[in-house]
């Protein structure tokens, strides 16, 4: 209500949905508000509700300990508890989980799905009712999977990029693409395909189209 627009995130059907759950159990506890020891206690959260009750009929959890390979019981609470009072501390886990992202961008799941996602909906960066930074991101997201798409057409690695030489024939090629078919940025280009500066790449891929 004070802090601004709430996040509405695509989860991937896979292990997002327990990673998402996992940092949202965890948001008192790193707002300070209650303990680690007392991450069941909080009012407002829905673990409460799982753990002490009353539950509503709405309020399942197969999914989330199903994933974990815990039944909904007292135990298998208790199991999911001490687990999430250990993460709390463990910041290198939470990295590795991707916390991190969860409250940015626009989805939440593996880069491939995210790429593939963005392909599909690439038009909606372009409708003005959506967050910026999220269009921004959906963008982005739009921008990479075209150029891994064209890397793969043209059988070259992000090695590849790092080693060729700026003025690489493949490499205008591609930037030519991304700038017809992506609409990146002569400026994200560059930095992604390791070229040298816009002026001359615009010039570049002016000369490719002209062919």
């Amino acid at each position: 209500m004070f802090q601004g627009r709430y996040h509405s995130f695509v989860v991937q059907d896979d292990a997002a949905p327990l990673r998402v759950a996992d940092y949202i159990h965890l948001n008192p506890v790193q707002a300070r508000i209650v303990p680690p020891d007392q991450i069941a206690t909080f009012r407002w959260s829905s673990l409460r509700r799982f753990v002490k009750g009353p539950r509503w009929p709405s309020l399942t959890a197969d999914r989330l300990l199903g994933q974990l390979g815990l039944e909904d019981s007292a135990t298998g609470w208790e199991t999911y508890v001490q687990d999430l009072s250990r993460l709390v501390v463990d910041q290198a886990e939470q990295e590795r989980r991707g916390f991190g992202e969860i409250g940015r961008g626009w989805a939440i799941g593996s880069a491939a799905w995210k790429q593939a996602l963005a392909q599909e909906y690439a038009h909606l960066s372009a409708i003005p009712e959506y967050p910026e930074s999220e269009r921004r991101d959906l963008r982005q997201a739009h921008w990479q999977a075209t150029l891994d798409e064209a890397l793969r057409e043209w059988r070259k690695n992000p090695d590849d990029v790092a080693c060729a030489p700026k003025c690489a024939g493949w490499k205008v090629e591609i930037a030519a693409r991304l700038r017809t078919r992506g609409g990146a940025p002569y400026r994200w280009i560059t930095a992604a395909l390791k070229l040298g500066t816009s002026g001359a790449l615009r010039v570049a891929v002016c000369r490719c189209a002209n062919k």
